[in-house]
């Protein structure tokens, strides 16, 4: 993808939550980076390589991408979302529950993720995808300030990378049958891309509380996305 369509894809997806909005940018930002490592026209990637190219991509970002945070802080938020348990296969359309996360933030994604069963019956356009996840969003609650950026960061790699596929593969040849099937892989791919996001959110707050949240968050999603979008070999 080119940075003129990027930049139509961040736009469209984009809402003022903040901070946590950076989360599905720079989720899209390094999902970009590894298309366009794709070697060839060979349609796989190893997941070696994926986890090398997204630990590449974000270690290049400034310092203060994110906010205030020393490089060997943040070295150690991307090391921490790497190593934690990363199976691209496991792609589900219904949360399970995170021991992890408080009692509440699991609910919240477990309505998220019925969300996204709706949406994918729905075949729903982007714009209108956007506002039920924004909604879903507004309505996240009271939580710690970790969960809340793990799960607000959910909310916007959702809407980003939605954006992103719906640009990156329209519906060829145009037609209901098509347009279905582009429906499922789109909701496969950001139902992946949360389920990591949530992962490296998690994995990124034992390194660096908040702010390592959203690095762990936007790394291990992009990661994900790139995984399951592009397919894999050992």
């Amino acid at each position: 993808m080119n940075p003129e369509q990027l930049e139509i894809a961040n736009l469209a997806a984009e809402y003022d939550f903040g901070k946590t909005e950076l989360v599905g940018y720079y989720h899209n930002e390094v999902i970009n980076f590894i298309v366009q490592k794709l070697p060839g026209r060979s349609p796989k990637m190893s997941v070696k390589k994926i986890v090398a190219l997204g630990e590449k991509y974000f270690l290049s970002l400034p310092e203060n991408a994110f906010g205030k945070i020393p490089r060997k802080k943040y070295e150690a938020i991307v090391q921490e979302a790497k190593e934690a348990n990363y199976d691209p296969k496991n792609v589900s359309f219904t949360w399970k529950k995170n021991p992890a996360l408080s009692e509440k933030a699991n609910q919240k994604l477990a309505e998220l993720f019925k969300q996204l069963r709706l949406i994918q019956k729905g075949r729903l356009s982007v714009k209108e995808i956007k506002q039920a996840l924004v909604s879903w969003q507004n309505k996240i609650g009271k939580l710690s300030e970790t969960e809340f950026v793990i799960l607000s960061g959910a909310g916007s790699i959702a809407r980003h990378s939605a954006a992103y596929w719906e640009i990156k593969e329209p519906v060829t040849p145009p037609g209901p049958i098509s347009a279905r099937k582009r429906c499922l892989r789109v909701v496969a791919i950001v139902c992946a891309d949360i389920g990591f996001g949530i992962a490296g959110g998690i994995a990124g707050a034992v390194a660096g509380g908040p702010v390592g949240a959203a690095v762990g968050a936007a790394t291990f999603g992009g990661m994900g996305s790139g995984a399951v979008a592009l397919g894999t070999r050992p």
